[in-house]
């Protein structure tokens, strides 16, 4: 495993449903947004 994965999660403020922000370990700011719908996951 590396290092440049998250390092710190927060809530955002009036968020889109299912988001979250977080900071990478080399320090840049990112907002994951899942898409609305039925979520699936599988091989």
């Amino acid at each position: 495993m590396d290092q440049t994965g998250p390092v710190e999660f927060w809530p955002l403020q009036d968020p889109p449903r299912l988001s979250v922000g977080f900071r990478n370990a080399t320090g840049t700011a990112l907002h994951l947004e899942l898409p609305a719908g039925k979520l699936q996951g599988g091989c």
